[in-house]
């Protein structure tokens, strides 16, 4: 019987895909377990490598996505993909470069899913690189007048990183964003109806099957949380945060850019906070015609 399937997006980080495998392979109770990696197309072919590693380890699906499909597409395929398989209890979507440390881990999504039968359920993933404590993000998402302020001000800095006008101060205050990071507000406490950070989220069966993926509407990256709170507190699906259940979070890198290479970086974050937040605006907006329609 598999009672826990984890699904993991890999691109081109391998040592962080096999830490993170190795760690849930540590876990007591991982014989109900299975480990599923969706490769999203990664230029360094990491994906063959990893799918040679384990071809013989009946624990572990490599899938070799062949395009790119960003974070909420590549995720919902590799769902599926365990639920035609494995139709496990839980979906436990972890990053790759998430390691859970505690072996009682499973032990405590079941003890929780029996406490509270939760639809959506978020740990505490703490990053020792910046030495944070990352969720929930916030109590509750964004509106449309922030979400538009925000799609804004990231078409002005696209604008000014595009004609070259201060694109390294655009730049420094991104740098700056990503320096200074602060723990979540009362991460120490359970909390339900917040706002979860999607580096590892736990979906039961149940949620699963009634929407049919994790993250819907999707985006290539970025507001799948925001996207996901919504429906949740839409259809009374029960989202929950706990400190009990802990991991952690292994982004960030120490090693210092040039300009040019941070400089794609912001373009990347810019473009896709764009996109990402278009599709949750609308979102909000179609879920307001629909209650007045």
């Amino acid at each position: 019987m598999v009672k826990y399937c984890f699904v993991i997006l890999h691109y081109q980080g391998i040592e962080d895909t096999r830490k993170c495998i190795e760690s849930i392979k540590k876990l007591d109770e991982c014989e109900e377990c299975r480990v599923v990696v969706i490769d999203n197309n990664s230029p360094n072919k990491s994906g063959d490598v990893l799918r040679s590693e384990y071809e013989s380890d009946e624990q572990v699906d490599i899938i070799l996505n062949p395009t790119n499909d960003g974070f909420s597409r590549a995720n919902n395929k590799a769902c599926e993909y365990a639920h035609r398989k494995y139709s496990p209890n839980f979906y436990i979507v972890i990053n790759n470069d998430i390691v859970i440390q505690d072996k009682q881990f499973l032990h405590k999504v079941d003890a929780e899913y029996s406490k509270s039968n939760f639809d959506v359920l978020g740990p505490d993933i703490y990053n020792p690189i910046q030495k944070v404590h990352q969720s929930p993000l916030r109590k509750k998402a964004p509106g449309v007048a922030e979400i538009t302020k925000t799609i804004l001000m990231n078409r002005v800095l696209l604008f000014m990183l595009r004609n070259n006008i201060s694109g390294k101060i655009v730049c420094k205050y991104f740098k700056k964003l990503e320096d200074v990071q602060k723990d979540s507000e009362s991460y120490e406490k359970r909390q339900d109806s917040v706002c979860l950070m999607g580096a590892a989220m736990i979906f039961s069966s149940q949620f699963y099957e009634e929407k049919g993926a994790v993250f819907s509407p999707e985006t290539d990256f970025y507001y799948e949380e925001f996207i996901l709170y919504r429906y949740c507190i839409r259809k009374s699906a029960n989202i929950i945060y706990t400190p009990d259940i802990y991991v952690e979070h292994n982004s960030g890198s120490a090693t210092q850019k040039t300009y040019s290479q941070y400089r794609d970086r912001c373009k990347f974050i810019i473009k896709n906070t764009i996109k990402g937040a278009g599709i949750y605006r609308k979102y909000i907006l179609d879920i307001g015609k629909n209650k007045n329609g």
